[in-house]
């Protein structure tokens, strides 16, 4: 999330205030209370200490009190996908919003600073890891109870559940082989010895 800067006070599209609440702060707390509520479309304000948090959609600002200056909140870009860690062929489904478990918690998780390739290479590298949530720039999440659903108010946020594993990503306990079929009783090698049931040639064949 950021701020666009706009001199001037909040205009709607039809060049009203719009729906707001104006209460005594500073910059610093102004900006602050705004981005707390994702419901917040804008804030204004006015040294030393007027504050206006929007709600309704603001487009433009009366310039008249060049004194006074209004922020639009800026939400970040869709995040791309990235690819899958390597080693690894475990993928994830995107969920627009904050990670939630069928009673709506957030659940078990771990929380630290990651860019969104670490945050989902950390994840797919722990078995027990079922989901990551991730916020721009550096906020990272990896979540260790059944994820069903994201909380879409929660803007800005991505929620990525584990949807599957291949054969060598983490969990799998397994390596991918294949079988081949032994030879046929009775099988001989090209010098003339008896083959076994696994190919190998017999030196010394019982009964014979």
């Amino acid at each position: 999330m950021g701020w666009r800067h706009k001199q001037g006070s909040c205009r709607t599209a039809g060049g009203t205030d719009g729906d707001f609440h104006k209460f005594a702060a500073n910059r610093t707390e102004c900006m602050r209370r705004c981005g707390l509520d994702s419901q917040c479309t804008a804030w204004e304000f006015k040294p030393p200490a007027r504050c206006e948090n929007h709600w309704e959609d603001i487009v433009n600002t009366n310039q008249a009190d060049t004194t006074i200056s209004c922020y639009l909140r800026i939400e970040e870009a869709e995040p791309e996908p990235w690819p899958e860690p390597e080693g690894t062929f475990t993928t994830f489904d995107f969920n627009r919003g904050a990670c939630r478990t069928a009673d709506d918690t957030t659940g078990d998780f771990h929380k630290f600073e990651a860019n969104d390739y670490e945050c989902r290479r950390r994840c797919a590298l722990d078995p027990m890891c079922v989901a990551y949530e991730f916020k721009m720039p550096l906020r990272c999440e990896n979540h260790f109870q059944e994820i069903t659903h994201a909380d879409s108010s929660m803007k800005g946020f991505s929620c990525w559940r584990r949807k599957a594993q291949g054969i060598d990503g983490p969990g799998t306990g397994g390596v991918m082989t294949t079988t081949q079929s032994a030879p046929a009783g009775g099988q001989k090698s090209p010098d003339g010895y008896p083959l076994d049931s696994f190919g190998v040639k017999e030196l010394f064949p019982s009964g014979g």
